[in-house]
């Protein structure tokens, strides 16, 4: 079995920020689209070919930065519900994505099997059964439709410990896609 990451190319679809949950929502993984990952290699995920069990949150491949609270299969592809940790490096992350600098995400998985398609009289490879072990937060990413559509915080201050605090305001209006392009 082959081990990889794919850099998938998952814009940041922020829909509304509720400060304290450190949520997100994204298209880990779309299916049906085909993309070209250089060399003359185009790959494909089926619908249904992932299992997220036990992937965890990283930012750029490298850095554990949280974890995958929730996947389901939609028309889309993957999608998942992710929670950063309160750490100097998901507090970095976390503000990144908010002021809509991170965009994009990205899979690190373990192939387990595909067959060869042709689309367009050009060989593709349809990955049809994988393990995902990482979704991870990217600057650039290879698969443009996996897509960030949500991000919240809804939870305590690290620093007001011991106490609760909704810091959202009912005049702040909520930040969607369109407004981070």
């Amino acid at each position: 079995m082959t081990t990889r990451a794919a850099t998938l190319d998952i814009a940041l679809n922020t829909r509304s920020i509720d400060d304290g949950t450190r949520e997100f929502t994204a298209i880990g993984v779309p299916y049906g689209p085909v993309y070209d990952m250089g060399w003359g290699y185009r790959e494909r995920f089926e619908k249904g070919s992932v299992d997220a069990t036990d992937a965890v949150l990283v930012y750029q491949h490298r850095d554990p930065i949280g974890t995958i609270t929730s996947a389901r299969d939609t028309e889309d592809g993957l999608e998942i519900t992710a929670r950063i940790s309160h750490t100097a490096r998901g507090d970095e992350v976390y503000t990144l994505m908010r002021d809509g600098v991170l965009k994009s995400m990205s899979i690190g998985f373990e192939l387990i099997d595909s067959r060869e398609d042709t689309v367009d009289g050009e060989p593709i490879n349809t990955i049809t059964k994988a393990r995902a072990i990482e979704f991870s937060v990217v600057l650039n990413p290879a698969y443009k439709d996996a897509k960030i559509t949500n991000v919240r915080e809804n939870q305590t201050s690290p620093h007001q410990e011991g106490t609760s605090m909704d810091t959202t305001s009912p005049q702040e209006p909520e930040v969607t896609a369109q407004d981070l392009e």
